[in-house]
């Protein structure tokens, strides 16, 4: 009978080992892989917003331009030419996207969007090949370059 108990805990104690082993497994696959998640309808908040953005190209194939409460996530993108580009504000904060020179934002008027509040997007076309500055208007100290090529 002591051999009979031993034997039912071995089983047992294997197939718990089994089970942690295969989560384990499973874990170290699936953790670095990004949860599947389904495209964010964009809302149309406004007119001004909304007269700014094409019906050439779904929105969310744009090139984008990303702002978060820490400024643009990248200080360079670079895009190619031809294509309007998205302007998305992923912050708490407004953001008022803007050519250079600042204040008068005369460089490139084509970039000069209407305030953005936080999840909203708008586009522009860029002009054609070259490098544009940008930055918020709002907090000028967030700023970025364009280049299309």
């Amino acid at each position: 009978m002591n051999r009979e108990k031993s034997s039912t805990l071995f089983v047992i104690a294997a197939i718990a080992v089994m089970v942690l082993g295969i989560a384990a497994a499973g874990y170290v696959i699936l953790k670095d892989k990004p949860a599947a998640t389904q495209p964010k309808e964009e809302a149309v908040v406004s007119s001004q917003v909304d007269s700014q953005i094409s019906n050439k190209q779904p929105t969310a194939l744009l090139p984008t331009i990303v702002f978060t409460d820490k400024g643009f996530t990248q200080p360079t993108y670079t895009f190619p030419e031809g294509l309007e580009v998205r302007v998305h504000n992923q912050s708490k904060m407004n953001l008022q996207f803007s050519s250079d020179d600042h204040p008068t934002h005369t460089e490139h008027t084509e970039m000069n969007l209407k305030t953005l509040k936080p999840d909203e997007s708008a586009t522009f076309k860029p002009a054609g090949k070259g490098t544009y500055m940008f930055h918020d208007h709002l907090n000028d100290r967030y700023t970025g370059t364009l280049i299309i090529q």
